[in-house]
C-alpha cells in the first residue's frame, strides 16, 4: 500500500511537492556491499571512470562539475570553464559507457550530489562522434541473464543544475540502462534531445530495470518517448518515484508527465505534478501504455495535445491492469482518463477527481494507506 509519506497529500492544504522522497537517506556510510571500490573526489576522477568501466566506484564528497559547462545558466561565460582544459572541445562531459562499451560496475553516491554536469553533443555532431545515450552514464548494460544476480546498481546520488544536450537516448542519470537498480537519485536542470528516448533522470530503461525512490525536477524536451523522469521503460518496474518538472515533445509522439512510453512494466506508488505538452498520445502520468500495472498513483499536471489526449494516460493498449490511481481532472483540463483505447483495453473516468476531491482523505480510502503501518 501507499505510505503517508509518499502520498504527499497535505489534506486540506493542496498537492504538497517534496523536494525528495523521505526514502532518499541523504549521506550515509558506505557499506562493503561492492568489495575494492574507488573513491571519487572532484570531476576530473569522475570523468577518469570511463577508464575503468566494470570498477564499483563510490563518492567521498559533493562534486563540483560546474567547469564542464562553457556557459552559465544565464548564457554568459562561465569563468569556471578552461577552455585548455579536458572539457575545452565545448562538448562537456564524456559520458561513462557508450553503445560499444558499456558501464558494468556499480556506483554509489552515498547521499552527496554531483552539481553542474553539462553533456554538450547536439544532432549536428557526426553519429560517430556521439549524441546518443547521454548523462552521468550514458549507456549501462550488464551482459548475461536477466535477473537480480546480475544487476548494475546506481544509488545515493543528485544530480543539481545539469545540462544534457542531444540527440536520443538521453536522461541527467543514465542514457540507457540495461537491466539496473536505481536507488534513491535524483536530477534537476535541463534535458534537450532532438530524438526519442528523452527522460529527466533516464533516456530508456529495460530489462528488468528497477527505478525505487527516485524523483527529477528537469525540465524534458524530446521528440518521441519523452518523460519527466524515464523517456521509455520497457519491462522496467517504478515504485516510490515521481517527476515535476515541464515536459514538451517537439516531436509527434508519446508524451508523458512520469514516463513517455511504458511497455511491459509496473509502476507502484508514483506521481506527476509536470505540466505535459505533446501532439498525440500525451497523458498526465504516462503518454502510451501497453502490458503495464499501475497502482497506488496520480497526476496533477496540466495537459495539452491534439489527439489521444487523456489526464491520466494518453493511449491505453491492451494488457494494462490500472487501480486505485487517479488524476486532477481541473488542473489537468481532461476529464477523461485516457486519450485513446486499442480493442481489448480499458480504461476508467470514474478516477478523475476535482483539485477539492485531490485533497480529501476519503477519496483514497480504504485502498491507500495514510498511516505508514504497511
Amino acid at each position: 500500500m501507499l505510505k503517508k509519506y509518499v502520498l504527499l497529500i497535505a489534506l486540506g492544504g493542496g498537492i504538497v511537492l517534496l523536494t525528495a522522497l523521505p526514502g532518499f537517506c541523504g549521506k550515509v556510510a558506505f557499506t562493503t556491499i561492492f568489495p575494492n571500490v574507488i573513491p571519487i573526489k572532484n570531476c576530473e576522477e569522475l570523468q577518469v571512470m570511463q577508464n575503468n568501466l566494470s570498477a564499483d566506484y563510490y563518492l567521498r564528497n559533493d562534486i563540483n562539475c560546474s567547469m564542464t559547462n562553457p556557459e552559465l545558466s544565464d548564457g554568459s561565460p562561465n569563468p569556471n570553464f578552461d577552455p585548455f582544459g579536458p572539457w575545452g572541445d565545448r562538448k562537456g562531459f564524456v559520458p561513462i559507457g557508450n553503445d560499444t562499451t558499456p558501464f558494468t560496475g556499480n556506483f554509489d553516491g552515498r547521499g552527496y550530489e554531483i552539481s553542474g554536469l553539462c553533456v554538450n553533443l547536439p544532432a549536428n555532431i557526426p553519429h560517430t562522434v556521439g549524441g546518443d545515450r547521454l548523462g552521468l552514464f550514458g549507456n549501462i548494460n550488464q551482459s548475461g541473464d536477466i535477473g537480480p544476480e546480475n544487476k548494475v546498481r546506481i544509488k545515493n546520488v543528485g544530480l543539481v543544475n545539469a545540462k544534457i544536450t542531444g540527440r536520443l537516448f538521453i536522461g541527467v542519470l543514465v542514457g540507457a540502462a540495461h537491466n539496473v537498480e536505481i536507488d534513491n537519485c535524483y536530477s534537476t536542470g535541463n534535458v534537450i534531445g532532438t530524438g526519442f528516448d528523452v527522460g529527466g533522470l533516464v533516456g530508456i530503461a529495460r530489462d528488468d530495470t528497477k527505478i525505487n525512490d527516485c524523483y527529477s525536477s528537469a525540465n524534458v524536451t524530446g521528440e518521441d518517448h519523452t518523460g519527466g523522469l524515464v523517456g521509455w521503460s520497457k519491462g522496467t518496474a517504478f515504485t516510490n518515484s515521481y517527476s515535476t518538472g515541464n515536459v514538451i515533445n517537439a516531436g509527434l509522439f508519446d508524451t508523458g508527465g512520469l514516463v513517455g512510453m511504458a511497455t511491459d512494466g509496473e509502476i507502484n506508488n508514483c506521481y506527476s505534478s509536470a505540466n505535459v505538452t505533446g501532439e498525440d498520445k500525451v497523458g498526465g502520468l504516462v503518454g502510451f501504455i501497453s502490458g503495464v500495472s499501475i497502482t497506488n498513483s496520480y497526476s496533477v499536471g496540466f495537459v495539452s495535445g491534439t489527439d489521444h489526449v487523456g489526464g491520466f494516460l494518453g493511449y491505453c493498449s491492451t494488457g494494462n491492469i490500472i487501480i486505485d490511481s487517479y488524476w486532477d481532472s481541473q488542473t489537468s483540463g481532461w476529464n477523461n482518463m485516457c486519450g485513446g483505447i486499442a480493442t481489448g483495453g480499458s480504461c476508467d473516468d470514474t478516477y478523475g477527481r476535482t483539485t477539492a476531491q485531490m485533497k480529501q482523505e476519503a477519496t483514497y480510502q480504504p485502498e491507500w494507506d495514510f498511516d505508514g503501518d504497511s
